[in-house]
């Protein structure tokens, strides 16, 4: 089976209590943590999924990422929670489908930090911005940002929901590439 070498990642902070309920020393932590992990989660990755390829770190890589997100949600079990308004069903990720879209969303971020050196990891340090707390790309000067995790729960939904389009990552890739004007 694919993922049964696959360690999930374990967060120092509980992610589903949201980053407005932790103090600002604790979302600064965090981001500490994620900086310094960042490189340990691509290893776990690349020893995965990306065994014999001399450069992981390519866009030739976009659709691996693309099939291993969509492994991990063919997998995924069928948690399905009922808001207040009953018309309204949100899925919640497994934790192993969580932490594969924690780690592809840093291999996306690492990627296009490669291909730009004025691209890099921020946090977002003001409240009232739903932003608040999580690691993001920021380009200096023309001041886009992309929110790599954000999308890669997104694309899992999709993919859950039978509504993902075919290469939507790489889609997805090729916009940020101009938003950044990389």
């Amino acid at each position: 089976m694919l993922f049964q070498q696959y360690q999930p990642i374990v967060l120092p902070i509980d992610y589903g209590k949201g980053f407005f309920e932790l103090s600002a020393p604790e979302v600064d932590s965090y981001f500490k943590w994620f900086l310094e992990n960042k490189e340990s989660r691509l290893v776990q990755l690349y020893k995965l999924f990306f065994i014999d390829v001399v450069n992981p770190l390519s866009e030739n890589n976009l659709k691996i990422t693309e099939w291993v997100l969509r492994s991990a949600v063919s997998y995924m079990p069928k948690i399905v929670v009922k808001s207040k308004n009953t018309h309204y069903q949100k899925v919640e990720l497994d934790a192993r489908t969580f932490s594969i879209c924690y780690d592809i969303s840093i291999f996306w971020g690492e990627l296009m930090i490669s291909l730009d050196e004025n691209i890099c990891w921020v946090q977002e340090k003001d409240k009232r911005y739903a932003d608040y707390g999580e690691p993001m790309l920021l380009k200096k000067r023309n001041k886009s940002f992309f929110i790599p995790f954000r999308s890669s729960t997104t694309i899992a939904h999709k993919m859950y929901d039978d509504t993902y389009k075919e290469d939507e990552v790489i889609q997805m890739f090729n916009y940020l590439k101009k938003k950044f004007d990389v």
